[in-house]
């Protein structure tokens, strides 16, 4: 994967330029998403859970990050976090990912058309429970795990709810 090299240098980078400049937090948090479920390759086990193994079908650049981030923390005396949330509505306004922007492009393809809002799936699609999260939940989630000594050295899954529209 393309992503992969660039992903974990990113990482690398940041976390190698805190030591050269003599900086160590207590805890370092890394959100990766739903990737660590195996979303991109199909539809993963609901509701996803911190436990559930790391999908091995292709490499995957999230867990590249996790492995260098607990090296990282245990070599230099850290602890760490990770949160792994799966959809976020709401994460950056320009954001591409974030699904209002296709939902309101659809809508407005639809009243240009003079058509009717519909679902643009099949009834498998349409009955599909879906974990979603929100950029407010992911920020109290984190600010939780670093800040409580009980989940220093955790993943942590962040939903908000489940979504199904049936």
């Amino acid at each position: 994967m393309k992503l992969i090299q660039p992903s974990e240098l990113l990482l690398s980078n940041f976390l190698e330029g805190l030591a050269i400049a003599s900086i160590k937090p207590k805890t370092i948090m890394l959100q990766t998403g739903a990737k660590n479920y195996g979303l991109h390759l199909g539809t993963p086990s609901i509701p996803q859970r911190e436990s559930d193994p790391r999908i091995t079908l292709e490499p995957n650049f999230y867990y590249d990050q996790e492995d260098y981030l607990w090296d990282y923390c245990k070599k230099h005396g850290m602890d760490w976090n990770i949160c792994m949330p799966s959809f976020i509505l709401g994460a950056v306004r320009e954001a591409a990912m974030n699904q209002v922007y296709p939902i309101g492009v659809y809508c407005a393809v639809q009243a240009h058309l003079k058509k009717p809002l519909e679902f643009p799936s099949d009834l498998r699609g349409f009955m599909t429970i879906q974990d979603q999260s929100s950029s407010m939940m992911n920020a109290y989630l984190e600010e939780w795990a670093v800040l409580t000594p009980e989940a220093k050295n955790q993943k942590f899954n962040a939903v908000r709810f489940l979504l199904c529209i049936a």
